[in-house]
């Protein structure tokens, strides 16, 4: 068995540049040095099985999505609200993988409000300027 001190631990990880902070971790002795990595970092353990794929999700306001949109789109008001038609009180889902056929591209540069979201969202991810992935947007009013 191995102990290995916080302290030691924490200079071992900054040499490494693994550690940006240090976060207080219990060490008892018995953890392997991933595994005392894997609880600085908050990061899982690694699973045994996995089932379906990975993907990040974005859970964010709908007004700060509106800023977005108004900002890169040249929009004097945006609102997702109307452009979706949703009600008070919801959370709506966007896949965003940064793709856009031509009729929806054709949309975007024609700055349409109606039902484009998604569209400007995608835009936005193919430009890199969002990251790609599942967007829950929570709006009210």
């Amino acid at each position: 068995m191995t102990t290995i001190f916080y302290s030691d631990y924490v200079a071992w990880a900054k040499k490494q540049e693994i550690l940006k902070m240090e976060k207080k971790v219990l060490v008892t002795g018995q953890e392997s040095m991933g595994d005392i990595l894997r609880k600085s970092l908050d990061l899982p353990k690694p699973v045994k099985y996995k089932l379906g794929e990975e993907k990040i999700i974005v859970h964010c306001e709908g007004r700060d999505v509106e800023e977005i949109i108004q900002s890169e789109y040249g929009f004097k008001e945006y609102s997702i609200i109307a452009s979706e038609e949703i009600g008070n009180y919801t959370s709506s889902e966007f896949t965003v993988d940064g793709k856009l056929d031509e009729y929806d591209q054709k949309d975007v540069d024609a700055r349409k409000e109606m039902y484009m979201t998604r569209n400007y969202l995608n835009d936005l991810a193919r430009q890199g300027k969002i990251q790609k992935g599942d967007y829950v947007v929570d709006t009210s009013w």
